[in-house]
Order: C-alpha cells, then sequence, then structure tokens
C-alpha cells in the first residue's frame, strides 16, 4: 500500500512568521487511545451550539475518547498532544447505537474536542489561529515501565499534575490496510468548521471491554472537566507504535448554519 502523502499537495503558510507547509505532515507518530463511557448530561453541557448533536449509544450516556498522542516526525517538528472529546455529529440528529456501530466498522469518527493541551508553542499556536482548538500549553511527557505507557499532563509553571494516563503494552500486529479517519468540528471565527485527520496505522493491538487503560486526574482545576463526565466503563483501548498521519485544513462543517 502507498503511503497516504503520494499526491497530496501541500501549500505554504505561516505559523506567527514560521512557515510550514498545509496539509501537515505527520510521518512518525505513536499512540494510545481509549474508549469510554461518560455522562451525557454533562458531555451535553460543554458543546458549543445546537449543530454539535451528542452520539449517544444508549440513554444517559455519551462516548468519552481519550488520544496520548507522540509526534516524533511532523511538519513542525517533534511534540506531544492529549485530546479529550465526545463522540457528536454535526448538522444533523445525533444517532445512537446503530450510528456508533457504524462509524467503528467504517473506522470513520466524528468528535468535539473538550481539551488539547500539547508542548510545544508552534503546535499551540498553530491549533488557536488555523483550526481553533481548545488547546493550551502543557509539560507532556511519556514513559515507560514494565509494560505499561504513561502519559503525563503537568502544568509547566508549577509542575502539578493535570492528568496522567497509563496504558498496557498489548500484542500488536502489523496492518497493511489499516487507515483511520478522524473529523471534529471546532468554532473557528464564530463558525462551525470540520477539521479531517487521516491516520495509518502500520502496527496495532485493540482490547475491547478488557481494561487496559487508566486515568488519573490531578488536582488542577482543569482536570475537573473529567471529573464532571464521570468515565464509566472502558469500551476499547488501542495501542499504536508506529503510525502516520495527515491534518487537513479546516473546511465548512455539511448541514452547519451560515
Amino acid at each position: 500500500m502507498r503511503s497516504i502523502f503520494e499526491g497530496i499537495e501541500q501549500t505554504e503558510v505561516a505559523i506567527r512568521g514560521t512557515p510550514v507547509r498545509s496539509p501537515l505532515f505527520y510521518r512518525d507518530l505513536g499512540m494510545m487511545s481509549a474508549l469510554f463511557t461518560a455522562s451525557a448530561r454533562a458531555a451535553r453541557a460543554l458543546l458549543p451550539t445546537p449543530e454539535h448533536r451528542l452520539l449517544s449509544p444508549a440513554p444517559g450516556l455519551a462516548l468519552l475518547a481519550v488520544h496520548c498522542f507522540e509526534y516524533r516526525d511532523t511538519g513542525i517538528g517533534p511534540y506531544n498532544e492529549v485530546s479529550l472529546s465526545v463522540a457528536v455529529t454535526c448538522g444533523r440528529s445525533g444517532g445512537a447505537f446503530r450510528a456508533c456501530l457504524d462509524a467503528a466498522s467504517r473506522r470513520r469518527y466524528a468528535a468535539y474536542v473538550l481539551a488539547l493541551p500539547v508542548n510545544t508553542e508552534i503546535a499551540l499556536h498553530g491549533g488557536l489561529d488555523f483550526f481553533g482548538f481548545p488547546k493550551y500549553l502543557a509539560d507532556i511527557r511519556f514513559s515507560e515501565s514494565g509494560d505499561t505507557r504513561t502519559c503525563s499532563v503537568e502544568d509547566p509553571a508549577t509542575g502539578k499534575p493535570i492528568y496522567s494516563f497509563a496504558g498496557k503494552k498489548i500484542p500488536t500486529r502489523p496492518r497493511a490496510r489499516d487507515v483511520a479517519v478522524f473529523h471534529t468540528f471546532p468554532i473557528l471565527a464564530g463558525k462551525t468548521v470540520r477539521t479531517t485527520m487521516v491516520v495509518r496505522s502500520f502496527e496495532r493491538g485493540t482490547r475491547v471491554l478488557g481494561g487496559g487503560f487508566r486515568i488519573t486526574p490531578g488536582e488542577d482545576p482543569r482536570a475537573r472537566l473529567l471529573a464532571d463526565l464521570a468515565p464509566g466503563r472502558l469500551l476499547e483501548y488501542v495501542h499504536v507504535p508506529r503510525a502516520e498521519a495527515i491534518l487537513f485544513e479546516p473546511e465548512p462543517a455539511p448541514g452547519a448554519g451560515p
């Protein structure tokens, strides 16, 4: 299978004076992610517009996704990032269990990002200026001990923990055609837009309803977000040691208002 970068034309843009090329290429990354049930009431209260409609697998439940990224080779240099998001649809009615299964089977996911800490200035400013992402600067580090990989998110000024995420290094298998598409719907210049990230995993391990991932909130006020969402059952844990990805520029969200 050819690289996902083949045939993709890039143009030059500037992030606060620094020239970069868009769409942004991620030539080497690692990722661990987890999908939890969460409080639908709390999740719905965090959505910015009526167009953002919660994708609910069952009454009273939302889907909370945690992604811990280690971007080792990108067009803006290496950086780390953590995404906290809830599954949504945009501009049409929210789905139920069938829609959730359809998203998983097609590997096309849609979410509203609630928090997106990063650990470099250029990643921060690019996300804020070009995408409207809820980014903030944090000290994000990955470490390993035995069969566990930990992602620690700390306040860079105080060193106090905001979150910590621990995932098992579960067995993986090579993947010849493993491509997933992630859509998010941030607000940019007062309008709902759609962003698209395409990720090709070279190897991936998945554990369904079997544990393997743990969230530890800190005492920082930003950890309150997870406490309010009340993560419940762990539905799926994914460990991806090696992947490549493309982050495309925002476009008008289908079905969104003017």
